[in-house]
Order: structure tokens, then sequence, then C-alpha cells
């Protein structure tokens, strides 16, 4: 997906409007990912490569077809701004549940 020099600047990352249901494994290796948008998807569940994503200030998922959140989101330590709006989500309790410190 990103040649291994690259990788350390690749900043933001649109993939709204797409239609994907899943993402490559390699893209949590983005050390500095602060930006990624995944607006208007298809995913049911936040793909597992996103825990990784330890740089990461925002995360918009609007407009997908999630249901719950993974315990590792609360792993995001410097996450602002998690856009969650209109999804299938069963409670927003849940984010006390993952831990995230916001």
């Amino acid at each position: 997906m990103f040649d291994a020099d690259m990788k350390p600047f690749v900043l933001e990352l649109n993939l709204a409007r797409n239609k994907l249901t899943s993402l490559p494994d390699e893209l949590g290796d983005l050390p500095n990912l602060r930006i990624l948008q995944l607006d208007k998807n298809e995913f049911e569940s936040i793909p597992a490569c996103v825990s990784r994503l330890e740089s990461l200030t925002y995360l918009g998922l609007h407009r997908n077809n999630l249901q719950d959140l993974p315990e590792q989101i609360g792993g995001l330590q410097n996450l602002k701004v998690l856009d969650l709006s209109a999804n299938q989500l069963n409670a927003l309790l849940m984010l006390s549940k993952v831990g995230c410190p916001w």
C-alpha cells in the first residue's frame, strides 16, 4: 500500500465514500498518521489495524454500519475527535467500557 520510506510522511488519509468493508493490516503501520477519514463506507466494525495508529487525533467513521466499539479503541490516547454519527451503535455507554479518556 505504502512504500516503506514514505510511511513516516503520511499524516492524513481520506478513504471516505469508497464502499469499503475492510482495510489492509498494513495501514496500522503509519506511525505519524493523525487524521483518518473513513466516513460513508460500509464498515460493520472498526478495523483492528486502526488501534495501532498511536498518533491519531481524528477518526471519522460517520455513516457506516457500526454496531459496537472494540475495546482497543480506548488505547488511542491522542485521539481528540471520534465521529461515530449516523451509525447503528447499540449504546454510547460503551465508551466507558473501552476505557476512553475522552
